[in-house]
């Protein structure tokens, strides 16, 4: 029986909520009429345990994500999609429109389409039961927190991570 990634390479952790995340991602209500699930889970299994993605390679990271090398745009849309719906937090560089991106809490993204009515009853109930099975192993952020919380010490550094893109050292904004 698998027991876990303990002490191998290639995997990532990802928050118990994913699954109803990413259904509320592909309810129309959410996302609107493209499907932002494929791209948000790729995110997802790119991270390191900082939470923050460099996209060295636009053209890859499409394809990654189930989309043709010619289909770096749609992409990109959705990626801004996400960024939109308070999801990620997209960062530029003086090369790239999209050199690197934050991974925005979740929970509270979610509670965010909660308020504004986008995320339906069904999928909210969904999602405080998973949140509720969870309540042990992490902490939850207050329902009232309307920013992200990673702070510049929580970010790779330059010698861990390629090219060391670096978000702008302070608490972002969402």
């Amino acid at each position: 029986m698998w027991r876990g990634p303990m002490k191998e390479k290639g995997w990532s952790a990802v928050p118990r909520t994913l699954s109803v995340v990413l259904c509320a991602l592909q309810d129309r209500d959410v996302r609107g009429a493209v499907d932002l699930s494929r791209v948000y889970v790729d995110l997802w299994t790119r991270t390191f345990d900082e939470g923050l993605i460099e996209i060295p390679d636009e053209a890859e990271a499409a394809w990654l994500s189930g989309f043709a090398k010619n289909r770096t745009r749609s992409w990109r849309e959705r990626v801004r999609h996400l960024e939109r719906l308070g999801f990620i937090k997209v960062f530029s560089d003086a090369v790239h429109d999209i050199a690197a991106i934050g991974l925005i809490h979740p929970h509270i993204a979610m509670m965010r389409l909660r308020r504004q009515g986008r995320v339906n009853d069904g999928i909210w109930a969904l999602y405080t039961k998973k949140l509720d099975a969870a309540a042990g192993s992490a902490p939850v952020p207050p329902e009232d927190e309307a920013q992200d919380t990673t702070h510049a010490d929580q970010r790779p550094s330059a010698e861990s991570h390629g090219s060391g893109i670096r978000p702008p050292g302070r608490v972002v904004e969402v």
